[in-house]
């Protein structure tokens, strides 16, 4: 979410004009970095978001479009896009969708879990037989190019360099097959709860066919660290809820090489994307923050957790 690109309700209005729907009032959204999302409300107060997307393709949104409208059941976003007939400003796709009351959590309770649990169960199981434009997830081969681009570029230390290799020889094994079709960006901010109840999951334009351990180590990483310290109880407390809709029996000892790696995986990944920037430096939070993770959970003895 966030504002790129800066429009008027006018603009907004002409945008969607095909919809018949006309917008009184429009905000900017301030979270998130990704797209450009606007909160509009028509004369009858009713919400919506209209998202202008920065890097996804047509195929990608349809696949979103997808999603919301064959799981509906699920707490997800409303889509007034037409599948067959999704459209572009300057070159961008745009989607207008509905308005999920509420706020991302930032002080992550085991209430909180416990509904991402059972929703990302759900999607796992319910999504199984939808087929997406999208291709399946390389996870390894996107790693592989990220670690190639970061150690090319003359802005990384050296010393960040040898780390990188060194940690890369530590997951270069680890291996994800293909199970169900992922979430792919299950992170709080992509979330909404009111009063405590989950009213809404979004951004699912990276969903794809790819690994349920890959989504499950995202929401561990994302969700399960308190003052950079993992809350084993957050992640049984999230495993027995996934484990009773999926009728599985994973472990926190099993997930740990999984985690381990989607940590790496995030670290390459913002460490990528901030080597294109003018002010890159390689020592914020931003850019640490999955290093970090990554050095606790390589230390973290988890065989004697059941």
């Amino acid at each position: 979410m966030g504002i790129k690109v800066k429009l008027s309700k006018k603009q907004i209005n002409n945008i969607i004009k095909d919809y018949d729907i006309v917008l009184e009032k429009i905000f900017e959204t301030k979270d998130g970095i990704s797209d450009t999302t606007y909160i509009g409300i028509d004369k009858n107060n009713t919400k919506y978001i209209f998202k202008l997307y920065e890097k996804s393709s047509i195929y990608e949104v349809r696949n979103e479009i997808t999603l919301l409208n064959t799981l509906s059941y699920l707490p997800l976003a409303k889509s007034y896009t037409n599948i067959e007939n999704i459209k572009m400003y300057n070159s961008k796709v745009f989607a207008l969708y509905s308005y999920i009351q509420g706020s991302s959590p930032v002080l992550i309770q085991s209430s909180h879990i416990v509904q991402i649990a059972k929703f990302i169960s759900i999607f796992h199981q319910k999504s199984k037989n939808i087929i997406l434009a999208n291709k399946a997830m390389n996870i390894s081969q996107i790693l592989k190019t990220y670690l190639k681009n970061i150690i090319q570029h003359q802005n990384i230390s050296v010393k960040l360099k040898y780390d990188l290799l060194a940690y890369n020889l530590k997951v270069h094994n680890i291996s994800f097959e293909n199970n169900c079709i992922i979430h792919g960006d299950l992170f709080p901010d992509n979330t909404k709860f009111n009063e405590g109840v989950l009213t809404g999951v979004f951004d699912l334009s990276q969903a794809c066919k790819s690994s349920r351990y890959f989504d499950i180590a995202i929401i561990i990483n994302s969700w399960c660290f308190k003052n950079d310290i993992l809350e084993l109880k957050l992640i049984q407390d999230f495993l027995d809820v996934y484990n009773t809709y999926s009728n599985l029996n994973i472990t926190i000892d099993f997930l740990k090489k999984y985690i381990l790696y989607t940590a790496f995986f995030y670290a390459l990944k913002r460490l990528n994307n901030s080597i294109k920037l003018i002010n890159f430096n390689q020592n914020t939070y931003e850019n640490t923050e999955y290093l970090l993770k990554f050095k606790y959970i390589d230390k973290l003895n988890t065989r004697n957790i059941l």
